[in-house]
């Protein structure tokens, strides 16, 4: 009986590939057989876990290596429209194109500041940059 509780031990501290092997067709034969059967089980849950982790870690670094590249690409668009709307309204206009101006440069603005945002946020889910707490 001590070979049962002991493969039940092990099996509880994650040793699953050992096997208990009782032959009798009794109720501690089955409790072998369902033990048996739990660690096979839980040993392919391991195995699918590990593999989704896996999954996840990947799907998350290319995340991460797409936002970084993007960066750049994103920015650098916002702010030529947030320069030439500051050129617009310094060089041209009736009071009428100046507010028009002035709506581009402040949703632009706007814009980047959420762009800004999200690519900060997803540096911060990479480990790429570390949070600011207020103290």
């Amino acid at each position: 009986m001590q070979k049962g509780i002991d493969f039940a031990t092990n099996l509880a501290t994650g040793h699953l590939d050992e096997t208990l092997c009782i032959a009798s067709k009794d109720e501690i034969g089955e409790l072998a057989s369902a033990l048996n059967s739990m660690g096979t089980t839980l040993q392919q849950r391991i195995e699918e876990l590990s593999r989704a982790r896996e999954e996840a870690l990947r799907a998350s670094s290319a995340k991460g290596e797409f936002l970084a590249r993007m960066s750049h690409e994103i920015r650098a668009p916002m702010n030529a429209v947030i320069g030439m709307g500051e050129l617009a309204q310094r060089d041209y206009g009736s009071p009428r194109g100046l507010e028009y101006i002035s709506g581009i440069k402040n949703a632009s603005a706007s814009l980047l500041t959420i762009i800004n945002d999200i690519l900060d946020f997803s540096k911060i889910e990479s480990g790429h940059l570390e949070p600011v707490t207020a103290s």
